[in-house]
């Protein structure tokens, strides 16, 4: 009766000890999975704002912004859509028509692409309350878009103002 007894306990622990590897063993590889599934998604994300940069900013093929930006895109102001997401762009494409944006390094983590940008351009137009001056500006930024399903649903960017100011001579030049 012993002998039965240790030989069920015996097999008993076989069996868990068997469960017990091959549930960490599926563990560690659905985390790989995850890992590598998280590592295309911010390629991928990363893709699409190269995309917004080169084809769409860049080439000024604004039509297409709607493959890149959601509808239910909200912007640093509060305000949603595509229209909140292009205005600004149209106004500084419009005021500097030799606008480019240039990708200095670009940071993909999680659901989030962060870039460190260039503005370049040339002001021919008036821009908000500023008279055209003719002058070139160079300004440096940061953006920081969110994405969702492959399209960005917020962003925020920072600028060198006050440099983009004193190019323009609407402020005088530091000291």
């Amino acid at each position: 009766m012993k002998s039965k007894f240790r030989t069920g306990l015996v097999l008993l622990a076989a069996i868990l000890f068997g469960q017990a590897v091959h549930s960490q063993s599926a563990g560690k590889s659905l985390k790989k999975s995850n890992a590598m599934n998280s590592v295309k998604q911010q390629s991928e994300n990363k893709e699409s704002i190269r995309f917004l940069y080169d084809s769409i900013f860049n080439k000024r093929q604004f039509e297409k912004l709607g493959e890149i930006i959601s509808g239910d895109y909200t912007n640093s102001f509060g305000v949603k859509g595509v229209a909140a997401f292009q205005k600004s762009v149209l106004e500084l494409s419009k005021a500097f028509p030799d606008a480019q944006w240039k990708v200095e390094e670009i940071i993909a983590e999680g659901n989030k692409v962060v870039v460190r940008q260039k503005f370049t351009g040339t002001h021919k137009n008036q821009f908000q309350n500023i008279a055209p001056t003719n002058k070139i500006v160079s300004v440096d930024g940061i953006a920081i878009y969110e994405i969702q399903n492959g399209k960005i649903i917020h962003s925020q960017v920072q600028t060198d103002r006050l440099g983009f100011l004193q190019q323009l001579g609407v402020l005088p030049a530091s000291y």
